[in-house]
């Protein structure tokens, strides 16, 4: 069901069942791989039932004690939240904000100055000794068997450096295995350049210190419904009036203010004139 069905419905059922899993304490590693696959649904952005998965992510990752696997969530949500509109990515930063608070550990994400992550091991070279022609004849072997070793070589190195790779893989199934600890949430430095105001300054603040801006994100709206289009629309709409201070003349039409001109004026003034 978590694989086929809608992805309203592999929500619901996924709720179900961390509610069942936590009570026996028993939440296994298959229930987050699930999980981290619903992240890449096309429709998670655009889905009415974002907030129902916003409290079950949350709840998720504040009952898992594995750093690299929270690392790994938290890396997925803000690749998948960069795309979005302002809604979905305020709703994930203040989300990362919040896990940032709860596991200290993931904020090694935002060590940006910190090069040492980026080294990769050194891979391990493979030296061959090319056979002397005064040690003897060489053996011939028919092409076909020669090329088919050198591919079977090539492809077992390959196999074992990927086996053995430190870099941070956003394709992987499992998100223990993903490496993401030897990667850095860049996502965020790219949303302090965000057009919206509410993204630009989390971000900041995110980047900044979480735990110095925690009344920051002490929000406690809905950020789905709060900074959608409709919600600004109709905030302009039903906007009251701007209150105008001053003397009562600023209010008052220039009728009530001026006298009107008599009729011996105007006579007087068109003789006057020619």
């Amino acid at each position: 069901m978590s694989h086929q069905c809608p992805l309203k419905i592999r929500i619901q059922a996924l709720v179900l069942l961390f509610q069942f899993l936590k009570l026996n304490s028993s939440l296994s590693d298959r229930f987050y791989r699930v999980l981290y696959e619903i992240m890449l649904a096309d429709d998670l952005t655009i889905n009415h039932s974002n907030q129902v998965f916003f409290d079950l992510l949350y709840n998720a990752m504040k009952e898992d004690y594995s750093i690299p696997r929270i690392k790994a969530f938290l890396k997925r949500l803000m690749q998948v939240a960069v795309h979005a509109e302002p809604p979905f990515l305020i709703s994930s930063l203040l989300l990362l904000a919040r896990m940032l608070q709860t596991h200290p550990g993931a904020k090694s994400l935002l060590n940006f100055s910190d090069q040492n992550k980026l080294d990769l091991d050194d891979e391990e070279e493979v030296f061959k000794d090319v056979p002397d022609e005064d040690d003897g004849i060489v053996e011939e072997q028919p092409q076909g068997i020669q090329m088919a070793k050198e591919n079977a070589l090539l492809l077992s190195n390959d196999l074992k450096q990927k086996k053995f790779s430190t870099e941070y893989d956003p394709y992987k199934r499992e998100p223990l295995y993903a490496n993401a600890e030897s990667s850095f949430l860049f996502e965020v430095l790219m949303l302090k350049q965000h057009y919206h105001p509410t993204v630009k300054l989390y971000a900041n603040a995110i980047v900044e210190d979480v735990n110095k801006n925690a009344k920051l994100f002490d929000y406690q709206g809905n950020a789905l419904l709060d900074f959608s289009l409709s919600n600004f629309l109709d905030r302009i709409s039903f906007k009251k009036p701007k209150k105008t201070y001053g003397n009562k003349a600023n209010k008052m039409r220039m009728s009530k203010l001026v006298a009107p001109i008599s009729d011996t004026v105007i006579i007087i003034s068109l003789l006057i004139i020619s």
